[in-house]
Order: structure tokens, then C-alpha cells, then sequence
């Protein structure tokens, strides 16, 4: 584990740019100073008048902005990871740019840079039984949802009982790329790597029910039943409190 991964574990706050970049793979200040620079890369890209907008209309002229230059930009399984998506965004001879973890990433931090108060809420069974996440700008304390699945999901009129929904701040999204890389790790059949990611988003978001449960699932798989026991109690006890 590299110093900015020691140094993202232990903070209490967490930038939320910052974070999803290491948490991605930008390991070392000179990887975490490139990507930054691509993030302002693609900010000076935006047309000066849709800065100087409202804030409601600055939101949904980034949103749209984005679609605009990647018209087929959302991919169910694409990329989460952070970086992966800024250089999906940036090179030419690629449409798609990212899954709904990856495309709320980008829309959120670059959001934040200009100004904006950018959240997320995660839904556990959007699609069946698939979880989602999607971004949330808050215009003068009220809501508005943005769907990264759509071209038109600014403002998305989201027609799920509010208890379903889960608000995450940047931490639990950094958190989540963990969990998605673990995901990913348990599929590749790298096993003990996947428990390790999985740690690690629990590191970040103690309250991650999939997570815990996730790692319980590998630990099964590699016959640490009493381990995979822990996980599951775990499990249960962060979806009660």
C-alpha cells in the first residue's frame, strides 16, 4: 500500500477528486498531478457562458456538455475506475466512456470545480437486482437528480420510495471503486486480492453492507467459513444501525 492510500485511509476528510484518483490506480504525486491536470484539461474545454450560468442551469450545461461530446458515453459494465474514464473521455477514437460509478465520478468532481454542491445516492436494486448510483447537485438545498444513463437524466424525476435511497457523500464513492475493483478481482479468480479491495471499501465505509457481504461470498469460496461468518454478522449489523 502506497503512502497516499496509507494517508486516504486515515483521513477523516476525504477530497473527493483526490481520493477517486488514487483510489483508481494514481498511486504516486507525479500519476495524481497528470490526471489533475486532464481534469482542468477538460474544464477549460466548457464554453465560458455555461460557467458563468446559475447554478441549476451550470449543472444540466455540464451534463449536457458531456453527452454532447460523448454521445454514447454510458456503458453498463464499463469502466469505474476514475482515470479510466477522464482518458476514455479524452481520446477520440472511443464513444464510451464509463458505468454509472465511472460517469458519476467525472460528473461530480468536475462539478465540484466549478462550484457546485455535487453528491450521489446509491440505489440497491435499480435494475432487479443490480445496484446503481447516480449524482445529485443540491440548488439552494433542494435535490436534483442526475442520471448517467441517459441524455436526458438531468433533473431526473426519480419515481422510487425515498427509503430506498442511500445519500453518499465522496467518501462512500471512493469507497465504492474499492468494492467495484473487488468485484472485478473475484472475477478474474484473484481471490485474496478481491477480500483485500473489499477491505478496503469497508476501510472507507464501515456501513457497506454489499461490501461486507461480498467478502463473505470470496472467503466461502476459499473455505475461511469462520471468517466469511464475521463478514456476514457484520453485514447485518450495518444494515440495522
Amino acid at each position: 500500500m502506497g503512502n497516499l492510500e496509507d494517508a486516504l485511509f486515515k483521513s477523516r476528510q476525504i477530497s473527493l477528486e483526490e481520493g477517486a484518483l488514487i483510489a483508481s490506480g494514481a498511486k504516486d504525486r507525479n500519476s495524481l498531478q497528470s490526471y489533475t491536470q486532464k481534469l482542468s484539461c477538460l474544464i477549460e474545454q466548457i464554453p465560458l457562458t455555461q460557467k458563468e450560468a446559475g447554478e441549476y442551469s451550470l449543472g444540466r450545461s455540464l451534463f449536457d456538455w458531456l453527452w454532447l461530446q460523448k454521445p454514447r458515453r454510458f456503458k453498463s459494465g464499463g469502466p469505474f475506475r476514475l482515470t479510466e474514464v477522464i482518458n476514455a473521455h479524452l481520446t477520440r477514437n472511443t464513444d464510451q466512456v464509463g458505468n454509472c460509478l465511472g460517469l458519476t465520478l467525472l460528473f461530480n468532481v468536475l462539478a465540484k470545480r466549478l462550484g457546485l454542491t455535487a453528491e450521489a445516492v446509491y440505489l440497491e436494486d435499480e435494475f432487479g437486482d443490480s445496484p446503481h448510483v447516480r449524482s445529485v447537485v443540491v440548488i439552494n438545498g433542494s435535490p436534483i437528480d442526475v442520471e448517467h444513463a441517459s441524455p436526458g437524466g438531468y433533473d431526473f424525476e426519480d419515481k422510487r420510495p425515498r427509503f430506498e435511497r442511500i445519500w453518499w457523500s465522496g467518501r462512500e464513492l471512493v469507497a465504492d471503486i474499492y468494492h467495484s475493483e473487488g468485484n472485478l478481482l473475484f472475477h478474474e479468480g484473484k481471490l485474496e486480492e478481491a477480500v483485500a479491495a473489499y477491505d478496503n471499501s469497508l476501510l472507507l465505509n464501515p456501513r457497506y453492507t454489499k461490501a461486507y457481504i461480498n467478502a463473505a461470498a470470496t472467503l466461502l469460496v476459499l473455505n475461511r467459513q469462520e471468517e466469511a461468518q464475521a463478514y456476514l454478522e457484520k453485514a447485518s449489523l450495518s444494515s440495522t444501525s
